[in-house]
């Protein structure tokens, strides 16, 4: 997921959300973005994580969900232990 996103971030329009949508691309193994219909008018853009799975349903959300709350459980797990290694060094 890392690679993929380090790989693919630049390739979304926006600078900001490149990087988690090629995370998740590539912690689920599927390809996001490319070619899609917006207001009933084609749009051109490139996959993230071209090689990952184009057929993508409802298990892959649950799957993502469960991605989301396990980086939600280490950035507090990282948070906690910051907290308490500033209790020691002040």
């Amino acid at each position: 997921s890392i690679s993929v996103a380090l790989r693919d971030h630049g390739l979304h329009r926006s600078p900001n959300s490149g990087w988690p949508e090629s995370a998740m691309a590539g912690a689920l193994d599927i390809a996001l973005a490319g070619p899609r219909s917006y207001a009933g008018e084609q749009v051109m853009e490139p996959m993230q994580n071209s090689a990952g799975r184009k057929n993508i349903g409802p298990t892959d959300i649950d799957s993502a969900i469960e991605v989301f709350w396990s980086a939600c459980s280490v950035l507090l797990v990282v948070v906690l232990i910051a907290g308490l290694v500033s209790d020691f060094i002040v």
